[in-house]
């Protein structure tokens, strides 16, 4: 049996469990509120943790703005995050690496993961490049009016996306969701996950995630979470985040089913 502590610290950081189940390899962002190597309490940086030093501004920029995100709890207190009131953002502090442009190129192949706390039923901005835009290059990531994940990828060449799907499930409300999208874009194969279930697509565990004619240039847009690049369509008032990850591979339900069942215990879940 493995040890939920690690000596001296209480439930592991997200760093920590990503680690432990042998999954660094291929780690591209790892940000976590309850981990003081990630979040210091009071900086205008969430840093990342993994090896590639993808940080996030908290706010747009590097200077102190009311569109920064409120940090609640105390420094690598585990069950820190941060909250927003309507149009706070975190974006990220330089231009987007291939791991970030690679998600709407073809041959894609990733998995986003959140741990969020929808404040309200809302459409919502979770993650983005593409100023949610159907003009614009890059990928969005959102929950719709109903709380609903939907992910598309778009091409500045059409207006047409390269892909568009939805899932069933909405996430609760007022509650911790973790929440993922993972697609192998060569195998054709995606799904989305929510608190270790398959979250269908029409009935199905997952989708044809193959990209029609996706564009090979840059992203329109900087990479931004509860933001798409351009603060349009940012987290809704009383929104949480506690993690945020991006692998540049399509991880199976199982891993992802491991990682939330070391990881749910900080929120007592």
């Amino acid at each position: 049996m493995i040890p939920l502590m690690m000596a001296g610290q209480g439930p592991l950081t997200l760093y920590d469990i990503i680690k432990e189940r042998g999954l660094l390899t291929n780690l591209r962002i790892c940000l976590d509120a309850g981990d003081i190597a990630s979040y210091d309490g009071s900086s205008q940086t969430w840093v990342d943790r993994s090896s590639n030093a993808y940080s996030f501004f908290r706010g747009a920029t590097s200077g102190a703005a009311a569109d920064d995100p409120t940090f609640n709890g105390s420094a690598g207190g585990r069950r820190s995050y941060f909250s927003v009131d309507g149009d706070d953002i975190f974006r990220l502090n330089q231009s987007n690496p291939a791991a970030v442009n690679d998600i709407h190129k073809d041959n894609a192949a990733f998995t986003l993961f959140a741990l969020m706390y929808p404040g309200s039923t809302a459409q919502v901005t979770l993650s983005g490049t593409n100023a949610t835009s159907s003009a614009s290059t890059g990928f969005w990531w959102y929950r719709s009016s109903s709380n609903i994940p939907t992910f598309v990828i778009t091409k500045s060449v059409s207006g047409t996306p390269a892909l568009s799907v939805t899932a069933t499930t909405a996430m609760t409300a007022s509650t911790w969701n973790a929440i993922a999208v993972s697609i192998n874009e060569a195998g054709s194969s995606g799904f989305f996950w929510q608190n270790g279930a398959y979250n269908q697509v029409s009935a199905s565990d997952t989708f044809n995630a193959a990209y029609a004619t996706p564009s090979a240039g840059a992203a329109s847009q900087t990479m931004g979470i509860f933001d798409a690049g351009s603060g349009s369509t940012p987290a809704a008032s009383g929104d949480r985040i506690a993690c945020f990850a991006l692998f540049g591979e399509a991880l199976t339900k199982a891993q992802l089913d491991g990682i939330w069942s070391r990881l749910r215990g900080r929120l007592g879940l």
